[in-house]
């Protein structure tokens, strides 16, 4: 009978363990949740913070007038042009030269197999 008790007390035992682990896995699981919670709050409160930041310095760069931006924008599609017709000749001069370079060589590995 003290066989049938110590075995009765190991089931026990085991039984108390694992819940014990049930538990502490429960435990783990809901501090996960709340340590997520808790940094989607702060990375949430960096953004906002971040785009304030962002929209402080936009308005002091730019300002209030939207054609300080036109006008550079403008400035720059107009040297893209200037840039385009100084360049277009020579470009299509190169283009031209490269497609009219025909080379005709039969590679070797091509000429063996006509051999044999």
């Amino acid at each position: 009978m003290a066989a049938n008790q110590s075995i009765k007390e190991l089931m026990a035992a085991e039984t108390k363990a694992s819940k014990i682990i049930s538990e502490a896995r429960q435990e783990r699981g809901e501090r996960l949740k709340q340590a997520k919670v808790e940094a989607e709050a702060e990375i949430a409160a960096y953004r906002l913070q971040q785009d304030q930041v962002f929209q402080m310095n936009s308005t002091d760069l730019l300002g209030d007038d939207s054609s300080i931006m036109d006008k550079e924008t403008e400035d720059d599609i107009q040297k893209m042009r200037n840039d385009y017709h100084a360049n277009k000749e020579a470009v299509l001069e190169l283009m031209t030269n490269y497609v009219q370079k025909v080379v005709l060589k039969v590679p070797e590995a091509r000429k063996q197999t006509h051999k044999a």
